[in-house]
C-alpha cells in the first residue's frame, strides 16, 4: 500500500567528515568530532577497531549491532505486521541532491519534499511515523562480488541500498539518533545486470532500475577533483519511490539493530526487503572507483561494507517477517 512520502535523499549519518580519512587519521582520537574510520581490515581504523578509536563510538561493540545474516528459516512469520505505507504515491517525483562524501554518495531530498513512512507496528512503534532523510549505497572491493552488508543465508549481493528515516516526533535526525525509537532504515539488496539476468531471489521477480542507474551514473564521477576536505560537488536529479524499491514492496524482514557506521547507535529498526533491485554493472564499477581521499585512493580498494555482526551460525535475536 502506498500513501506517499517524499524521499529526502542520501544522508551522511556519520557525524564526522570522511573526505580526508587517509591523510589525517589517528588510531586513537579523544575528540569525537575529529575521529576517522575506514574499511581496511588490517588498519587500526578498520571495523574491528571502531569501538576503540574514540569514546563516542564504544557502542560499536554493543549487543544489537548491524548488519546481520538473515537466516530465512529462523524468521518468525508475523502477518499482523501488515504493510508499511507512504504519504506519496510510488511514481510521484521528488528532488534529490547528491554529494560525494568520502565512502558515501549522500542524496538529500529537497526541503520542500516530505517522504513519510507510517503503519510501522513492530517493536512498539505503532502510531509513529518516519521521515525519509536520505539514502546511500554500500559496495565491496574491486573484483569481489560481495558488496552488501546484510546477507541472506550467508549469501551477499554486489551492493546494498539504505533508505534512512527518522521519527517525526523528533525535530531532526541528529536528535532522533539518540533515541531508542529514533531511526528506521529500509535495506534493499542490489543485484547487477551485465548482459545476463542475475539469479533471482526465491519468490521474487527482477526489478531493473533504469532511472536510478542513470541518476547514479550522472552523480558518480570517476575522478573527483574535490575529494578531500571540500568534496561538496552536488548533482541535482529527480527520483520516485518506485525507482528505489523492488516490485514487491510489501514483503520484508525486520529486527532491532544499529547504524552500520560509527557511532553505531543502537537506535535503528531495520526493515530489509525480501526482494532485490537490479542496477547496471556500470553503476557498480563507477561506485567502486570513487575517490575517497586526497591521495586518490579508490573506494574499491577496501570497499565500504561492515562485516556481519550477528546471525552467522544461528539467530540470537528477534527476526520477524511479515509474509
Amino acid at each position: 500500500m502506498w500513501r506517499s512520502a517524499a524521499l529526502s535523499g542520501l544522508v551522511a549519518l556519520v557525524l564526522v567528515s570522511l573526505c580526508d580519512v587517509v591523510a589525517t587519521a589517528q588510531c586513537n582520537e579523544p575528540d569525537c568530532s575529529k575521529a576517522k574510520f575506514n574499511y581496511d581490515q588490517s588498519s587500526c581504523l578498520g571495523p574491528a577497531s571502531w569501538p576503540d578509536i574514540t569514546p563516542c563510538w564504544s557502542t560499536c561493540s554493543g549487543s544489537r549491532q548491524s548488519p546481520v545474516n538473515i537466516r530465512r528459516n529462523d524468521a518468525t512469520s508475523r502477518t499482523s505486521l501488515g504493510v508499511f505505507s507512504f504519504n506519496i504515491g510510488p511514481q510521484q517525483p521528488f528532488q534529490v541532491s547528491t554529494t560525494i562524501d568520502g565512502f558515501k554518495t549522500n542524496s538529500k531530498v529537497s526541503t520542500t519534499d516530505h517522504v513519510v513512512l507510517s503503519d510501522v507496528t513492530q517493536f512498539g512503534l505503532s502510531g509513529n511515523s518516519f521521515r525519509l532523510d536520505g539514502f546511500h549505497f554500500h559496495a565491496g572491493k574491486f573484483n569481489n562480488a560481495k558488496g552488501s552488508e546484510h546477507s541472506f543465508d550467508g549469501e551477499f549481493q554486489p551492493m546494498e541500498l539504505h533508505m534512512v528515516f527518522y521519527n517525526t516526533k523528533y525535530p531532526d535526525i541528529s536528535a532522533a539518533i539518540q533515541q531508542s525509537d529514533g531511526l528506521l532504515v529500509i535495506g534493499v539488496m542490489a543485484q547487477v545486470f551485465s548482459g545476463a539476468r542475475p539469479t533471482p531471489f526465491p519468490g521474487c521477480v527482477h526489478t531493473f532500475q533504469r532511472t536510478l542507474s542513470r541518476v547514479l551514473m550522472d552523480s558518480l564521477k570517476d575522478k573527483n577533483p574535490k575529494s578531500g576536505k571540500s568534496c561538496e560537488e552536488t548533482v541535482d536529479s529527480t527520483l520516485t519511490l518506485q525507482d528505489l524499491l523492488p516490485a514487491d514492496r510489501e514483503s520484508y524482514y525486520t529486527y532491532e539493530g544499529s547504524l552500520t557506521t560509527p557511532p553505531c547507535s543502537e537506535t535503528v529498526t531495520w526493515i530489509v526487503m525480501k526482494c532485490p533491485i537490479v542496477v547496471t554493472k556500470s553503476v557498480l564499477r563507477r561506485f567502486k572507483r570513487l575517490e575517497i581521499s586526497k591521495n586518490g585512493e579508490r573506494l574499491g580498494v577496501h570497499g565500504s561494507r561492515r562485516p556481519v555482526q550477528r546471525g552467522k551460525n544461528h539467530t540470537p535475536f528477534v527476526l520477524l517477517k511479515n509474509f
